[in-house]
Order: C-alpha cells, then sequence, then structure tokens
C-alpha cells in the first residue's frame, strides 16, 4: 500500500493532473491578473534551492507561487503534500519507501520545493484529524539532510522562504467560530472559503515573500537530542516565522471590543487608580469600575476588516476624484516594514495638516499589505455617519480636553496600554489639532507619553515611531484656516458640514507627498541616552523624544513646487513677475536646496512644467493674478490671498531657516559688522521664533552654528568676506537669495512687532496679564498695517501674535537666564524689534511711511 505522504511533481506522462493544473493556471490568471508581490528577500540572489514555505495545502496557492517562480526565472517548484488514497489517484508522484532519500534526490538536483505546513481543518476535506497537522516526516527527512550538509560545511545547502498568499485581511479569531469550523480558518481555509476569498478580494490580493528562515543555530542545539523533540522546535520556528507574515499584514489575533474593555477595566495599575479614587471621592470601586466600562464605550474602537476594506475603496474614489497622484515613498515604506517584521508594534506620528490625514495613512497601509493602525482622533469627529465607519475603521475618540479629569486620564492611559499589549499599530498627531498656518506645530507629550509609559510598564519590549510628512499641493481647508487666523471662530464638525465638504470634492488639488522616515527604536533611543549620561525618567524621555521626532517629521516634508512658488510670489511684494522672472527665482532655490549639504526630499522633477502647473492652480483657485502687458504674462499674489498663500510658503519654510535667520540678522545693506553684534542679532531672532518653529525650541543650542552655516553658504559666492572679529558684505543687495529669505522670517517679526505695541500700553510693564485674543490682537495689527508701520499682510496672523506673547514675556520678565542682554520696559523691546525689522526693509517694496530713515553706522553690539 502506498505510503500517504507523498513527493510529486506536475509533468506531461499523466493527462488527468495536466488538465487538473490548466484549469488551476488557467483560474489563477483569471482571477489574479495583477498579482502584486512584495519581497523582504530577492530569490533570484538565492544560491541554492529554494524552499517556499506555505501555512497549508492549496492548489490556487500552488499556482500563483509557481507563476511568480517562473516571471522570477526560477524552475517550476515541486509539491510536497499528504494527500488521502483517492486524491493520490490523480497524481503522478514517485512513490518510494525511502522518503527521505527521494528529497535529497530532488534538493540536489537543484529542484525548489513548496512545502505546506498544515492540511486545511474543514468540514469537506476528506482527510483525518492527525493529517490536519504538519507533516512530521517530511520535515524530519529536510532536517536530517540539512545536518548531513551543515556537517560537511556545504555553504547555502537550501534556502528556506516563509511564503503567504494573502487573500484576505481577516485575521486568525481567538475563538474559532461556526464558519471557521465548517470552511476552515483564515489562516488555513479550505478550497471554498479560499476561492470566495479571492472573488471578493482579489484586486488585494499579495504574495508575500519573507526573508530566510536561519536554522543554522537550531540545528547546532539539537545535536544529540531526540526526533521527536527536535521536529517539535522546528515546527514552531517554523510556524513562528508565517506567523509574523500574518501578523504584519493582519494584525494580531482578533478580539471583540466587549473583551477588551474587560481587559481594560481588571487592569493593575488602572484598578490601583480606581482605589485610590474610590477612597477620595467616598465611593466604591464597583461604581467607579462601572463609569470606566461607560467612558471605555464612548472611547474605544471597534476595528472591522470588512468596514476597512469598505473605506478604502470609497477613499481611492475620493482621492482618484480629487487628488491627481499619491506620490509614496517606497524606500522609507519599505524601511517601516522591516521594522514591523521585527514584531514589535508601529507608533506612526504623521502630520496634521487636513481631516484627510485621517485615513491617509491607514489607506496606504492596507493597500500595501500592512496591518492598519489604531488611530487616535478627537471625539468632535465622533458624529454620525463618520463616527460610526471611523470607530470600525480603527479610530478612537478622545475628549478635547481632558486636564484635571483624572479617571478619564487614567482610562485612556491603560486601553492604550492594552492595545500594545495586544500588538495593534497605532497612529496619532504629535500636534495634537491641525496646524492652520502650514507650519509644524509644538509636540503635545499626552499620548506620546502613555506609550512611552507602556514601555516603561513592561506592555511591550520595544516600539517603532515612525516619522511621517504629509504635504498637499493645495489644502482642501485652507480658506477655513485663514478664517480662523483672521480671528474668525471654528465651526463645529457635523454630518451637515461633511455634506458641505462634498461639494468641494468636485475640483482637483494636485498631489499628496508622503514621506516615511526613518523608525525610531524606543529600546535603542534610551540606551543612547544612558549613553550620554542622561535622565531616564519618564518625562524627560517622553520631551527629549518628542522634540527628536518632531524635528525628523519636518525633515521628511517634502519641498514642493507650489511652496516655492508661493515662497517667490510672497518674497516681491506688490511687484508683479514674469514666467521667466519666477523660473530663475525658483532655480535660486533649488540650488541651494541640493548644494547646502543637508537631506531634503524633492516631490519631483521641478522644472519649467512644474512652475507653470503651480502658477495654473493658483490662478484656478483665485489665489494670483494674471497680468498681459505688451504681450508678457505677468504674476502677482493678491493681496487679500497673501494669508493663504502663506500656508503653502510655510509648510518648507524650516528646510531654509538657519540661512533665513543669517541673512535677516546680517539686513540688506552692504557694511561691516562685529561677530558679536551678529551674535546678538540671532540670539534674539531665535528667541522671538522659538515657539513658531521646533528647530528653535532649544534656546541653550549653539548659536554658532546658524553663523557658521550662513557664512559658509555666502562666503562661497563672494557675498561675505570673514575675519577674526568682523563680517564684511559685498554687493549684498544683489543677492537674490538673501533677498527671499528675508522675506520669509520678516512676517513674524511683524507680528511680534504688533503684540509688543500692546504690552506698551499696560500700566505697569512688569506686571503679567492674561494672553489678548484674537480680536484685541487684530485690531492692534490693523492700526500698524494702515498706518504703514507693518508692511506685509502675512503678518496680520493671530496665531503667530499669540504664541509671541509668550516670547516677548519671557524676555521682558528675565525668569534668571544667562542672555546677551536683559529688557526691562516694553517700550525698549518694540525699539530693538523695530530696529531689527529696519535692518530688513523689503528692498523691493518702498521705505514704510511711518518708519525712520536708517543712520549710517549702524549701532554698535549691546
Amino acid at each position: 500500500m502506498p505510503s500517504k505522504s507523498q513527493i510529486f511533481r506536475f509533468d506531461s506522462n499523466n493527462q488527468q493532473l495536466n488538465v487538473v493544473k490548466r484549469l488551476a493556471c488557467r483560474l489563477s490568471s483569471l482571477l489574479l491578473p495583477k498579482l502584486s508581490v512584495i519581497a523582504d528577500f530577492d530569490i533570484r540572489s538565492a544560491n541554492s534551492p529554494v524552499i517556499f514555505l506555505i501555512d497549508s495545502t492549496s492548489l490556487l496557492d500552488y499556482t500563483a507561487i509557481t507563476r511568480y517562480a517562473n516571471k522570477a526565472g526560477l524552475s517550476t517548484p515541486v509539491y510536497v503534500e499528504s494527500f488521502p488514497p483517492r486524491i493520490t489517484q490523480l497524481s503522478t508522484s514517485k512513490r518510494s519507501d525511502d522518503q527521505h532519500s527521494l528529497l535529497v534526490q530532488y534538493l540536489e538536483e537543484g529542484n525548489n520545493l513548496i512545502l505546506p505546513m498544515q492540511t486545511p481543518a474543514d468540514l469537506f476535506s476528506p482527510v483525518t484529524l492527525k493529517q490536519h497537522d504538519t507533516h512530521e516526516r517530511e520535515l524530519l527527512h529536510l532536517l536530517k539532510w540539512l545536518q548531513e550538509q551543515s556537517q560537511s560545511k556545504t555553504k547555502d545547502s537550501v534556502c528556506i522562504v516563509p511564503t503567504v498568499c494573502l487573500w484576505s485581511r481577516e485575521p486568525k479569531h481567538i475563538v474559532p467560530t461556526f464558519a471557521d469550523r465548517i470552511f476552515g480558518d483564515n489562516i488555513a481555509p479550505g478550497f471554498l472559503r479560499r476561492l470566495c476569498q479571492i472573488l471578493y478580494n482579489f484586486q488585494l490580493s499579495r504574495l508575500v515573500i519573507g526573508k530566510p528562515v536561519e536554522l543554522g543555530e537550531l540545528i547546532k542545539a539539537d545535536e544529540g537530542v531526540k526526533d521527536t523533540i527536535r521536529i517539535q522546535r522546528l515546527k514552531r520556528h517554523l510556524a513562528r516565522s508565517l506567523t509574523n507574515l500574518h501578523r504584519i499584514a493582519t494584525g494580531p489575533t482578533q478580539k471583540w471590543k466587549r473583551k477588551i474593555i474587560e481587559l481594560v477595566v481588571r487592569d493593575k495599575g488602572l484598578t490601583k487608580t480606581l482605589t485610590v479614587l474610590a477612597k477620595r471621592e467616598a465611593s466604591s470601586v464597583e461604581e467607579l469600575q462601572e463609569k470606566t466600562r461607560r467612558i471605555l464605550y464612548e472611547l474605544a474602537a471597534e476595528y472591522s476588516v470588512p468596514h476597512t476594506g469598505f473605506l478604502h475603496w470609497c477613499f481611492l474614489r475620493v482621492y482618484n476624484r480629487c487628488f491627481e497622484k499619491l506620490c509614496i515613498d517606497t524606500e522609507g515604506f519599505n524601511n517601516v516594514r522591516k521594522a514591523a517584521a521585527k514584531g514589535h508594534p508601529l507608533v506612526l506620528v504623521p502630520t496634521h495638516k487636513s481631516h484627510m490625514d485621517y485615513f491617509l495613512v491607514s489607506d496606504v497601509f492596507y493597500g500595501k499589505g500592512l496591518n492598519p493602525p489604531h488611530i487616535a482622533a478627537g471625539i468632535n469627529l465622533a458624529f454620525w455617519p463618520i463616527g460610526y465607519f471611523f470607530r470600525r475603521g480603527g479610530a478612537y475618540f478622545i475628549r478635547r480636553q481632558i486636564r484635571g479629569d483624572l479617571l478619564y486620564a487614567r482610562v485612556l492611559d491603560a486601553y492604550i496600554r492594552r492595545l500594545l499589549r495586544e500588538g495593534y499599530n497605532q497612529e496619532f498627531f504629535i500636534e495634537g489639532g491641525r496646524s492652520r498656518d502650514g507650519k509644524m506645530k509644538e509636540p503635545r507629550m499626552g499620548i506620546l507619553g502613555m506609550t512611552v509609559n507602556a514601555f516603561f510598564e513592561k506592555a511591550v519590549s520595544d516600539l517603532n515611531y515612525v516619522p511621517i510628512g504629509i504635504v498637499y499641493d493645495k489644502i482642501i481647508e485652507d480658506e477655513s484656516y485663514v478664517n480662523e487666523i483672521r480671528g474668525g471662530t471654528k465651526k463645529r464638525e457635523s454630518f451637515f458640514q461633511a455634506l458641505k465638504v462634498i461639494k468641494m470634492l468636485r475640483r482637483k488639488y494636485g498631489r499628496v507627498y508622503i514621506q516615511f522616515g526613518k523608525p525610531i527604536s524606543l529600546r535603542d533611543f534610551i540606551s543612547s541616552l544612558r549613553k550620554e549620561k542622561q535622565s531616564i525618567d519618564k518625562r524627560n524621555v517622553t520631551k527629549i523624544l518628542a522634540t527628536k521626532i518632531s524635528q525628523s517629521i519636518n525633515q521628511n516634508v517634502v519641498i514642493t513646487a507650489n511652496s516655492l512658488v508661493a515662497m517667490t510670489l510672497l518674497a516681491h511684494y506688490r511687484i508683479a513677475l514674469s514666467n521667466k522672472e519666477v523660473l530663475q527665482k525658483v532655480k535660486i532655490l533649488l540650488s541651494f536646496i541640493k548644494v547646502r549639504g543637508r537631506p531634503c526630499p524633492l516631490g519631483l522633477d521641478i522644472n519649467e512644467t512644474e512652475i507653470q502647473r503651480s502658477l495654473a492652480m493658483f490662478l484656478r483657485f483665485g489665489l494670483v493674478n494674471k497680468i498681459i502687458l505688451d504681450n508678457e504674462t505677468l504674476y502677482i499674489a493678491k493681496e487679500e490671498k497673501r494669508l493663504t498663500l502663506c500656508i503653502y510658503k510655510n509648510m518648507t519654510l524650516h528646510h531654509f531657516l538657519h540661512e533665513a535667520l543669517f541673512a535677516t540678522a546680517i539686513g540688506t545693506t552692504d557694511v561691516t559688522t562685529t561677530r558679536k553684534e551678529i551674535l546678538y542679532r540671532l540670539w534674539l531672532l531665535r528667541f522671538l521664533l522659538k515657539h513658531e518653529f521646533i528647530d528653535l525650541l532649544d534656546e541653550n543650542k549653539d548659536t554658532e552654528e546658524i553663523l557658521s552655516s550662513g557664512v559658509n553658504w555666502f562666503a562661497t559666492y563672494g557675498y561675505v568676506i570673514e575675519t577674526a572679529k568682523t563680517i564684511k558684505l559685498e554687493n549684498w543687495k544683489a543677492c537674490e537669495l538673501a533677498n527671499i529669505l528675508r522675506s520669509l522670517i520678516t512676517p513674524f517679526l511683524e507680528s511680534a512687532l504688533a503684540t509688543c505695541s500692546l504690552l506698551t500700553k499696560l500700566p505697569e510693564s512688569g506686571a503679567e496679564v492674561e494672553v489678548p485674543d484674537a480680536k484685541e490682537l487684530l485690531t492692534q495689527w490693523q492700526q500698524l498695517f494702515f498706518r504703514g508701520t507693518l508692511q506685509y499682510r502675512e503678518s496680520g496672523n493671530t496665531l503667530s501674535m499669540q504664541r509671541s506673547y509668550q516670547n516677548l514675556w519671557e524676555l521682558l520678565s528675565g525668569n534668571g537666564q544667562n542672555r546677551p542682554r536683559q529688557f526691562t520696559t516694553a517700550p525698549e523691546l518694540y525699539s530693538a524689534l523695530e530696529q531689527l525689522i529696519h535692518y530688513n526693509e523689503p528692498p523691493l517694496a518702498g521705505r514704510r511711511r511711518g518708519a525712520k530713515k536708517r543712520q549710517k553706522p549702524r549701532p554698535e553690539a549691546h
């Protein structure tokens, strides 16, 4: 009687089997016309036979792997499988009582193999339960042969590659359902379920090729051990590699929302908090537990793969309708995939410029075969029906204000810790809310601190933070942002507001650029802090990590043609530019970016075509006026739309920040200035703008770096001559780059000047007052702007004025800081600001009406 365990290959000697093969190949070619392959390992580089390790027996999996192997230039793999007697009648297997010799023969001949780990356990499989387990006989033969090869010191004897044919995104259920028992589970489905998965999900089907399994240490450790123990260890090792591939794509084993909530309620740390609160509030622990459940039902996500697939289908149509293209950083995404393969949860930290950000990254993950993250969203988005679908897409909704509510904060901390313990990827916006003016906001420590706390509480062994830069050619909500910047009230999100947005989706908003930064391992980050002998306190780690993540996000913000064109148009106040002039000035900015030596991603090849496309987009949205004079086309920014253009300028302004600070500190006149004076102005600029740019938050950072960076750049082109104590300028007014760079900073200085003018009206300059509201700040700005004291209309930014108030108050109060100069009165500070702005009067716009004529020479250093 032939053995049930057989090794067979399709050949031309059996007509019945060739019919089956042709039908399977035809079926796969119809259902999988564009089967995407995700390969962490190039099988063409293997110098030995390749064993494709798969989860379970499947003819469709076999045809998919065969097609991939043939396209890669490999020979058709041999299929290793245990069949019942009536199925083996179709095979032309070479039957042999000595299976070991047959397996060795195939491997030594250089044949590739497909080795399934188990047979599907569905109701229709004519096999016994014992045959559902791993094929121990084949694994024992394989292990013996590998041991013989290792003893003979043969290198690269075989390459075992975990392979997953991803037909469905459904994770494995912790408790098998009724359908799992009849049709097989999601990991090892029967033929009917596999066919239904392909029919339902064939457009998103993926063939995932993992990294080769390392068996060298396992073989050495198993010398002299019983065969049964060796096989069990080998099975666990191989199963772990396959499970990891599944986990990357489908996530951890699925648990229902109710189960997650009960696990959070029983959390040890939360239980201690409830005990303390019960004593403080004179209530029982049971009452607080019931309140905790109500909070969790309001908060918790209810992830559902079918809903996520439906959202993916919807967003694909929205993106195709609204945007020309999604430009995704492929190399960066591959680094994210490698980080996910390590088995630790990912914490995605993108920028937040639009409501489109919420599911943009999740949609990219879902479409590229990675498990979508759970997303921290504001409870303002929990309205019907958006909240229903977002919650089932992985969003959990957090109250906007939780300060002072100790119970809610502890419940949220325990919930995030449980999600990380279960292995779910996370996504949150470190800025807290959407950036209204285009710049990266100061980092918030709340959710970041909770993830760090999960590591210190040993809920996870490591976390990988992924900084993500998202840039839009045109933001859908930019007009509402400008309204808020000018002191308007924010409109609350609702169903009717969502209906209004649908009308806006009829227009094209250009491209979206998604750039993935290098993942930051929390374990390695803490180790580096220990080497630097810094404090490993949770708060200190969170603060330093927040700054590093924010700066990494800024480094991965793509420079687009729209941003450069906006910089060029805003730099020339009330002056129209021709096509040739715009192109010339954009090229100056591009040459600076490419030569300066610091990494910076560019959106696409920014050429004349891209610049014309940007100008056409600004014209279409009414941000720029087009003037035709003497058969020449000129472009000028609309006066009332300068603040809108400023949003796109600010998106990439930080890439020019250090050189812009230097150009602003130098001024506009060809003079010789002492290094001490320049350093003082740089210090003052950094202090005034430290809450505007996260790169300037560290006040103790050496200002000499900014000075050296600016001098080195401009000295290369002969504009700056540096001596031991002085810096001499030559033909400085002709430096177009310096003129543009100064225009990037001056509007923020004018916002600070308008804020400082309010401080001069205080009865006592040393008396602390509350930050003025937006209307009061805007009124003061209007008085200065229409009298000619302020030049740039975009300086009427109430957000910048509110941020500068804190900086100005710190300068006046002193707070015991060791600074180059202390300001004791508001008029004195106002005079220093006005003088700094007059150094940088727009060279192409004419002098302010209220400005005094500049005297020469410049004042000495303070």
